[in-house]
């Protein structure tokens, strides 16, 4: 009986250090290289297998340690060194929870800005496979846009921008998601055009020398049409196509949103491009750049049904765009709306340039806030139709996203008449060429209530607390204010009210939060 209870006993041990070993190994394998991988599904359950599991198996080794006297050096060495990894994994941990609110802090406290280029020299009519698209225009139009965006004075300034390894990106991995639902039949079919997506992988080769090979453009669910390959190939033919879809069995990663898994490369890339359409969708309203995420997992179906739940915890798009593998990688919307539908979709009635719903905006609309884009191309959608949405509103998906901090939503229309008018956007329209160099949007000068800690103070948001938070807000606002000084007077984190953006304004929100 003993005996039988030690054999228990032993197999009991080693399981408990196998699950600790095998899960501490996989956190830091899958954390190592990306620490945001951390706030996973899957990297949060290793890390409590290895709160759960590991003190047991400490303590026992406590045990014999204090037994063995003659090797107490070297294990009290060893005991130091997983000690700092371990402080050393906090601190990995506490940044990401500092990139994440100061992330949010972006969203909560400036203005999105929204480019919105058109220019009718973009296409010479329609046609299903992409032929009648002035590749030449396309590209002088994302170069426009790209440049207003980030009010920068060249197209690989702005990129620096826009890619958080800025230029030294060496090895990043980008992933961009088409949309090529229906994509079986393009005559009938509204289909990504290939032009669009080249103008975009020229700036991000040739203007930032991010290498072919580490682009992948990807619909998880769909297959990509030979004549959009084909485009793509002869100018960039070592960018990969869908390379999830077409590997057997297809390559996926389960992160546990609805029972639907993500594709490897999306699950791998370091940085997500979204490059919709523009369309309205039967069952959804619209179909734009948060429902295209819908192609980015292995069952689209799973999030069918709750297009309209309001609530954060309900919808089903909110949950699918707050999952980290989307709302933590993306750094861009490119909305390819060169051609458009307006009601009815996503596909066409017949041959899409007959049906009088089908039209030709020849437009690109670009920014790094998926709400406001999406905002903006709803009132387009809304002015087109000259009539609202129904019970299909699509702003209800957008008006819970803001809730779930995932950007700045806003409606300027009224029944089909709109103004395109907004406090927390800020919309550029460009026909054909761009404003050159327009200034960041002016952040307005705040006065917290009494009841809560002054803004001289440093609290930048008047949220009842000085925390890291008031520090991003100061350190976007000073970053704008160092490329121009007249672009913001008056702001946030000019907690002196002196005009002016600086040292002294950090000095004051470090003693408060201090």
């Amino acid at each position: 009986m003993k005996q039988n209870l030690k054999k228990i006993y032993q197999k009991i041990s080693s399981s408990t250090w196998f699950i600790t070993f095998s899960s501490f190994l996989w956190f830091l394998l899958r954390t190592g290289t990306k620490p945001t991988r951390a706030s996973y599904p899957c990297q949060q359950i290793a890390g409590t297998n290895i709160v759960l599991f590991g003190i047991p198996v400490a303590l026992a080794y406590w045990q014999k340690f204090k037994k063995c006297s003659r090797y107490r050096k070297k294990i009290a060495f060893y005991l130091v060194a997983v000690i700092l990894l371990v402080v050393s994994g906090f601190k990995v941990l506490k940044l990401i929870e500092r990139k994440t609110l100061y992330k949010n802090a972006l969203a909560q406290s400036g203005v999105s800005r929204v480019v919105w280029i058109s220019n009718n020299n973009a296409t010479n009519g329609w046609a299903g496979d992409s032929s009648q698209v002035n590749a030449g225009v396309v590209e002088n139009m994302m170069d426009q846009a790209i440049k207003a965006l980030m009010g920068a004075s060249s197209v690989a300034s702005a990129w620096t921008q826009i890619l958080p390894c800025g230029s030294n990106c060496s090895g990043k991995k980008i992933a961009i998601k088409v949309n090529f639902n229906n994509s079986w039949n393009c005559n009938e079919n509204h289909c990504p055009v290939y032009q669009v997506v080249n103008a975009l992988l020229r700036q991000l080769v040739e203007e930032n020398g991010i290498d072919q090979q580490n682009i992948g453009i990807y619909d998880t669910s769909r297959s990509f049409t030979d004549y959009f390959s084909q485009g793509v190939r002869e100018v960039f033919p070592n960018v990969r196509l869908n390379p999830d879809h077409y590997s057997w069995p297809p390559c996926t990663v389960d992160e546990g949103v609805r029972g639907a898994g993500f594709g490897c490369w999306l699950a791998e890339a370091d940085y997500l491009i979204n490059m919709p359409l523009l369309r309205t969708h039967s069952m959804s309203g619209a179909t734009l750049s948060f429902k295209n995420h819908l192609g980015s997992t292995t069952n689209s179906s799973a999030f069918h049904g709750d297009f309209f739940q309001q609530s954060v915890g309900n919808n089903s798009l909110v949950q699918l765009n707050s999952h980290p593998i989307i709302r933590d990688k993306t750094i861009l919307i490119v909305d390819d709306a060169l051609y458009a539908l307006k009601n009815g979709g996503p596909g066409c009635n017949g041959v899409c340039n007959s049906d009088p719903n089908f039209f030709t905006p020849n437009s690109l609309f670009i920014s790094t806030d998926p709400v406001a884009v999406d905002s903006v191309m709803v009132d387009y959608l809304e002015s087109q139709r000259r009539t609202g949405w129904g019970n299909n509103d699509p702003r209800i998906t957008y008006s819970i996203a803001a809730l779930a901090d995932l950007g700045n939503f806003a409606n300027s229309c009224s029944n089909g008449n709109c103004s395109f008018s907004y406090s927390n956007i800020d919309l550029i329209r460009c026909d054909s060429n761009c404003p050159s160099l327009p200034t960041a949007p002016p952040l307005q000068c705040q006065t917290c209530p009494s009841d809560r800690p002054a803004k001289d103070q440093g609290n930048a948001n008047c949220d009842n607390n000085i925390n890291i938070s008031d520090f991003a807000i100061w350190k976007m606002e000073y970053i704008k204010y160092k490329q121009d000084p007249l672009s913001i007077n008056n702001a946030n984190s000019d907690f002196n009210c002196d005009n002016k953006l600086n040292i002294s304004d950090f000095a004051i929100w470090k003693k408060n939060y201090i």
